[in-house]
């Protein structure tokens, strides 16, 4: 997922005056994707429930996963955002 956001920032940084398109398309795919708060009264249900479906799908610890790939994307947009657009601003 990392790897995902970083080659995002190295397409966009090959073509001129694309950093606001790219940077916000990645900020918004972040956003967009982290999971909504559980209602009180259902989370413990709703907690079964996605697990059930992540060991349904064959994949062990879920959730931690998928919050571990979530902060991976983070990591690597900011990364890219370095690395290709700091010498865009620096010019």
């Amino acid at each position: 997922m990392g790897l995902l956001s970083f080659i995002c920032f190295f397409i966009g940084s090959q073509f001129n005056n694309l950093f606001d398109i790219i940077w916000w398309s990645v900020l918004l795919a972040f956003v967009v994707n982290i999971p909504p708060k559980l209602n009180k009264k259902l989370e413990k249900e709703t907690s079964i429930v996605v697990n059930e479906v992540y060991k349904e799908l064959g994949i062990e610890k879920g959730r931690l996963k998928y919050r571990i790939g979530l902060a991976a994307y983070l990591l690597g947009g900011i990364l890219g955002w370095f690395i290709f657009y700091g010498e865009l601003i620096r010019s």
